[in-house]
């Protein structure tokens, strides 16, 4: 792989067989996944074998943030056009779910393949390849002389403090905002 700017000019028995092709820019703000990404050595280079080729990991996925322009290498695919940072706005969330194992950079797993987990905002998310995000909980607005109703769908411990099991429907009466936890269901809002 040839990368720019510069002329190239071929040697005979040699053929460009593709490109040329622009390199990727991810602004600030956004980021691009990558599928089958390159080997990157303890130096920030990439690792090349014997025969001068790029070392890929296949099968794997890599969230690439702001950054310079870079090529992509000979088996890299960008899986799909570069898109801002999800956000998750003030008193909302997101609810995710791991589709393979999550590890910290010391080799503890955070979250196991199919955990769920509520990202709560205000904050900016970075994007993890082995999670993805279900859904958007937003919050809602308990006024005088209402209740908000509830069901729990598994066992939990709800926002009280209090142990609630699957299937248990209660309410929450507490004037303001309430954001509901992960595995608990609104049914609706009960006047007084």
């Amino acid at each position: 792989m040839e990368t720019g700017p510069k002329t190239c000019v071929c040697m005979s028995g040699q053929k460009v067989i593709f490109g040329p092709e622009k390199f990727i820019t991810v602004p600030p703000q956004h980021y691009a996944t990558i599928l089958n990404p390159v080997v990157v050595g303890k130096d920030g280079k990439v690792v090349l074998d014997a025969s001068g080729q790029a070392l890929l990991r296949h099968g794997d996925t890599e969230v690439r943030l702001e950054q310079s322009p870079f090529p992509l290498y000979p088996g890299e695919k960008l899986e799909h056009a570069v898109r801002p940072l999800p956000t998750v706005p003030l008193n909302g969330g997101l609810r995710m779910e791991a589709v393979r194992d999550i590890v910290a950079p010391d080799g503890k797993i955070v979250h196991k393949v199919g955990e769920e987990w509520l990202e709560i905002g205000p904050k900016v998310l970075v994007p993890h390849p082995g999670a993805r995000i279900v859904t958007s909980v937003s919050n809602y607005i308990i006024g005088p002389n209402e209740a908000l109703h509830i069901r729990a769908n598994r066992d939990l411990v709800d926002s009280q403090g209090k142990n609630r099991i699957a299937g248990e429907e209660y309410l929450v009466r507490a004037v303001g905002s309430y954001l509901p936890i992960l595995d608990e269901v609104v049914i609706g809002t009960i006047q007084a």
